[in-house]
């Protein structure tokens, strides 16, 4: 069983799909499909189908909803937690989000799990049922190593993660661990929330924080 995404026709093939499958239900919608703008807005995320039924009143089958709209593809994410320190599996999530027109558009996924977090009690455990594979890893730390240089960019720095905290459960495990990490700001969730106590408590040995916005630190 497959589902679709009723919010986004950000592929080529999905634009050509509405043109074959619209077409003759309304000359002014192809018309508007046509203009190049309207579809760097459809790859942008800025228009699904919905909008464009309800803009021009159409009413179509489900048959032809479901052949329009494309198929939910899975996400892939990075285990950012160790087995040695945890018994929970930890992953890191950006939320995705586009404005325009006075409009939001947030990431499928990610903005699901956000929302539940939102209206959640904090004291309350959260018991949402997700289907997912484990794959193992093709990431792998040097045997024995002294020393490590570490080097991410946002949520690139989960599999990193894993190691600081593995880090602290076993001090001796490496002499000196340096992270190189680039962000867009220091307002980052993970600087406050994860990086800096590491630094604080120099399981982090040498810190060097890249800001894609406002610099250099």
């Amino acid at each position: 069983m497959s589902k679709v995404n009723l919010s986004n026709l950000n592929r080529n093939s999905n634009i050509k799909k509405i043109k074959t499958i619209l077409s003759s239900y309304s000359k002014e919608l192809m018309d508007y499909l046509s203009k190049p703008k309207i579809q760097e807005e459809l790859k942008l995320g800025f228009l699904g189908i919905i909008d464009l039924l309800e803009m021009y009143n159409l009413n179509i089958t489900p048959l032809e909803l479901i052949e329009i709209c494309p198929r939910i593809q899975s996400r892939h994410y990075t285990i950012s937690s160790s087995p040695c320190s945890s018994k929970n599996l930890e992953i890191i999530l950006k939320v995705e989000t586009k404005e325009n027109k006075d409009k939001l558009w947030t990431g499928l996924f990610s903005d699901f799990i956000l929302e539940k977090f939102k209206n959640a009690n904090s004291n309350q455990n959260l018991n949402i049922p997700i289907c997912c594979l484990v794959v193992e890893s093709t990431f792998n730390i040097p045997a024995d190593p002294k020393n490590l240089l570490m080097i991410a960019t946002g949520t690139g720095v989960a599999p990193f993660l894993g190691v600081l905290a593995n880090k602290i459960k076993f001090p001796n495990s490496f002499k000196e661990l340096s992270l190189v990490l680039g962000l867009r700001n220091d307002t980052d969730d993970m600087w406050p929330e994860k990086i800096m106590p590491m630094k604080e408590n120099k399981v982090i040995s040498h810190l060097y924080l890249a800001l894609s916005r406002t610099g250099v630190l």
